[in-house]
């Protein structure tokens, strides 16, 4: 309960832009507010992945005479770590540890 409570204070924000009709960023919105943790969760490996993506494709820019070779291999396996430990251990940071230890006041923003 205290972490719905929490999700939808910091999505509180988010809800002018739901005012123009809805659409992809409505559903997400309702997504997160109804589903904190696997959403933090699901997010967390896509962000590690496309993380690590990004740093290969980096690389191979850097190294131009020979690029090495991109390792979709490594790339799921951040993925992986994403939804199997950070994504958990942030979920539960975020949504329980951090409210329990800063609890936020109901409110505007100052």
């Amino acid at each position: 309960a205290m972490f719905v409570s929490r999700s939808r204070l910091l999505l509180a924000r988010a809800r002018p832009l739901r005012a123009g009709g809805g659409g992809p960023l409505k559903s997400y919105v309702s997504w997160c507010e109804n589903r904190p943790y696997s959403s933090m969760i699901i997010q967390c490996g896509f962000i590690l992945g496309a993380g690590d993506l990004l740093t290969q494709t980096l690389e191979r820019n850097e190294k131009k005479d020979d690029p090495p070779p991109y390792n979709a291999g490594r790339t799921f396996r951040m993925a992986l770590y994403g939804w199997g430990c950070f994504g958990p251990f942030c979920a539960m940071w975020y949504n329980v540890a951090l409210p329990w230890a800063v609890p936020m006041a109901a409110g505007p923003a100052r």
